[in-house]
């Protein structure tokens, strides 16, 4: 549907009436979400004190699917998943990816009305498990030049 002007909405209405549209000709939607994130040993003091700069990763070295990598910062790792199921996220992988102190997280598929707020719950809780750990979680697609970039999927079916 082509429009020739601005249409208001907020994502979440967009996204209840797409669901909605798919249940009346019968389909349900399923999605789940995966964040790739940079973590610091850093806290937001400290970090503003550097002007964002040369921030120590949580981990060195470029190792995806380290397991000897989570063991270094256990508490907070496995602060993640468990402050995640008492939100009743389910966590389908949580593990180390390529690049200095970047974590993988892939929230289990649910319903889409559902994966959108576990998303948001997931990225509030890191944040929040961090704080309480010394460690800044940053979501951003690429903080620095030198280094691959991180990302997010999103699978709809």
């Amino acid at each position: 549907m082509a429009t020739t002007g601005a249409t208001p909405g907020a994502p979440r209405g967009v996204l209840r009436k797409a669901v909605d549209s798919a249940a009346y000709h019968g389909m349900e939607c399923i999605s789940g979400v995966e964040f790739e994130y940079f973590n610091f040993k850093e806290t937001p003091e400290s970090a503003a004190q550097k002007c964002f700069t040369q921030l120590q990763s949580l981990t060195p070295g470029m190792h995806g699917y380290s397991l000897l990598r989570t063991q270094l910062n256990q508490d907070y790792f496995h602060a993640l998943f468990d402050e995640s199921l008492k939100f009743g996220i389910d966590i389908e992988g949580h593990h180390t990816e390529t690049g200095p102190g970047v974590l993988e997280t892939a929230l289990a598929f649910t319903s889409a009305m559902r994966i959108a707020d576990n998303a948001i719950l997931y990225k509030f809780l890191a944040k929040s498990v961090g704080l309480k750990h010394g460690v800044l979680p940053s979501f951003m697609a690429k903080p620095w030049g030198n280094l691959p970039g991180c990302s997010g999927f999103a699978y709809i079916f």
